[in-house]
């Protein structure tokens, strides 16, 4: 069985992350895989696991990468394409080859065009049941959910905990960490503001933010109007195990969230979760962490106070949901999920 996995993101995101994750763990069940690839971190991993990468980059749809898409398709004659975002997709309404498309956010579709690509799919897979949600509600019929997954061994951190603090200049306790790309639908301005409201009480935790994006000056400026001397932005951050690992809770205050996967890292690394009830947030850690409301910078400040104030409970919920982690969001129980579906679609049992 030979896969095609294609992917036109341009930068090393979530979603990036999660096709090496896929990869990796369908090559150790023997399933040989192709990728037509625009981001070079992830051509770099991919062809470290042994995997043909072929390059592209998408400009709008079917723009002069059609042709080589089409080259491609006639070299490796796959069994099935994987679309794993939505602008790839469109090549799927040229070719008549059984194809699976993944989505990852949990946004409405945006037009008939959109909706016309996903009917065309032979399975579609939403990584969270509010994303299936969103999907039938938008009239798609065949969504299957297959949720995301990471492979632990990849977050082993050899540092100390004082090593990873001293590397990124951490130096107070509690220190909260974000890992999220700086775009509106990520909700950092509902973070500031709650850091605001904390403040102006008095309670000034140490916040570290890595990812960049479009909102990043906006963010800054928002940071130095109100003298949040406690939040420091890192940018783009590697070795974001050992970041996250420095921290003592995890806080995310996305408004609009398929899963988030930065969610499962801190899931692997026992860190407390401080998160909003976006997506399928809920999903993921409801009863194991502690959950505000959406953009609402009040609920989002208390919920960092009763973190800080409830440190047992705190280590409770990081205990129950690394067991979570491990019985759900493994990438080798996603990986088996997806083999499932290759296989089945195969033998025309889907």
């Amino acid at each position: 069985m030979r896969i095609l996995h294609i992917d036109s993101g341009k930068t090393w995101r979530g979603g990036q992350r999660q096709i090496y994750f896929l990869v990796k763990g369908l090559k150790e069940l023997g399933v040989e895989q192709y990728a037509l690839i625009s981001n070079k971190q992830l051509k770099d991993k991919l062809k470290d696991l042994g995997v043909e990468v072929f390059s592209w980059k998408y400009k709008f749809e079917f723009h002069l990468g059609l042709f080589k898409y089409l080259k491609i398709l006639k070299k490796v004659k796959p069994d099935i394409i994987h679309f794993h975002d939505s602008r790839s997709l469109s090549l799927s309404l040229l070719t008549k080859e059984k194809s699976v498309a993944t989505r990852r956010v949990d946004f409405h579709l945006k037009n008939r065009f959109s909706k016309i690509k996903y009917e065309k799919t032979d399975i579609v897979v939403g990584v969270s049941n509010k994303i299936v949600e969103v999907l039938k509600e938008d009239g798609i019929k065949d969504v299957l959910l297959i949720y995301d997954g990471i492979d632990p061994d990849e977050l082993k951190v050899k540092k100390t905990k004082e090593e990873c603090r001293k590397k990124f200049g951490f130096k107070s306790v509690p220190v909260l960490v974000n890992v999220a790309a700086l775009v509106d639908h990520k909700g950092h301005i509902f973070l500031l503001k709650a850091l605001k409201i904390l403040k102006d009480q008095g309670i000034i935790p140490e916040v570290h933010i890595a990812g960049d994006g479009e909102l990043k000056e906006k963010l800054i400026k928002y940071k130095e109007e109100n003298e949040l001397n406690n939040l420091f932005f890192h940018g783009f951050v590697k070795e974001i195990a050992e970041f996250m690992y420095a921290g003592d809770f995890f806080i995310i205050t996305s408004h609009l969230e398929g899963l988030g996967s930065s969610i499962i890292d801190a899931m692997a690394l026992k860190l407390p979760i401080i998160a909003t009830r976006a997506g399928g947030i809920p999903e993921l850690i409801e009863g194991i962490s502690f959950l505000a409301n959406n953009k609402d910078p009040f609920s989002i400040a208390e919920k960092i106070k009763e973190a800080m104030n409830n440190r047992e409970k705190a280590i409770e919920f990081s205990e129950k949901a690394y067991n979570l982690f491990l019985d759900r969001f493994h990438y080798k129980k996603m990986a088996k999920s997806y083999k499932d579906i290759y296989d089945r679609l195969v033998r025309n049992k889907l």
